[in-house]
């Protein structure tokens, strides 16, 4: 939701595309959500730091299709958590899209490894232990 949803819906209507949309959705409704997509699409055209919604599609065991740009190219690992595209091609996501759609044992392998990446890199316990380690050595 936010200020140009108006617009959004517009071009959905125009084209018919099958799009639906939910609007503002609570932290647990979109952990809810996340865990029933077969994937999450993350299509930044522009350089992103860090998006926290990779994180939680991870920790949800859900692979990721982001653009090979900034952190999102530097957190996917392509072909283990998720699948990478060349950002501005949406040929190149449309094809990348449909493979991880129709390729049940690729999601399940990628979904895997999304979970794997998770619990090694980014758990609160793991992001604590890795703090630690940085205030220890700063320190020493």
């Amino acid at each position: 939701d936010g200020p140009l949803r108006q617009s959004i819906e517009a071009v959905v209507t125009q084209t018919g595309i099958n799009i639906e949309m939910l609007g503002w959705k609570s932290r647990k409704e979109i952990i809810d959500l996340i865990k029933q997509a077969r994937f999450l699409v993350v299509p930044s055209t522009c350089y992103e730091g860090f998006p926290m919604s990779i994180v939680e599609a991870f920790a949800c065991g859900v692979p990721v299709i982001g653009s090979r740009l900034g952190g999102i190219g530097e957190i996917v690992q392509h072909g283990q958590s998720g699948l990478l595209f060349q950002s501005n091609d949406p040929a190149d996501l449309d094809a990348t899209a449909d493979r991880l759609w129709f390729d049940h044992g690729l999601r399940r392998q990628l979904g895997n490894g999304a979970r794997s990446q998770y619990l090694e890199f980014y758990t609160a316990e793991k992001n604590y232990e890795i703090l630690m380690g940085i205030l220890q050595n700063a320190a020493g």
